[in-house]
């Protein structure tokens, strides 16, 4: 799987210093499995119809520090507009 070889080369990139960082890859895995099979039936099929979704560019995502960004979570609601 392209995608799965893809998440592994880059997880392993960021986390090179960590001596168990194969063991934290496969944690990771276990525990995206374990949400995935928890995920509604509607979601299911969301998931299904959407498959490619991480490549569509009809979306945008964000990352960010909530500490430097709003200074809390409760804070962070308040910047919403901003974004």
């Amino acid at each position: 799987m392209k995608t799965m070889s893809e998440l592994k080369r880059i997880y392993l990139s960021l986390f090179q210093h960590n001596h168990h960082v194969e063991d934290h890859f496969e944690s990771l895995l276990s525990m995206i499995e374990h949400h995935k099979k928890e995920r509604s039936r509607t979601l299911k099929l969301l998931d299904k119809s959407e498959a490619d979704w991480y490549f569509s560019n009809m979306m945008v995502g964000m990352t960010l520090y909530t500490d430097l960004f709003a200074g809390n979570f409760k804070k962070l609601s308040k910047k919403i507009p901003y974004l």
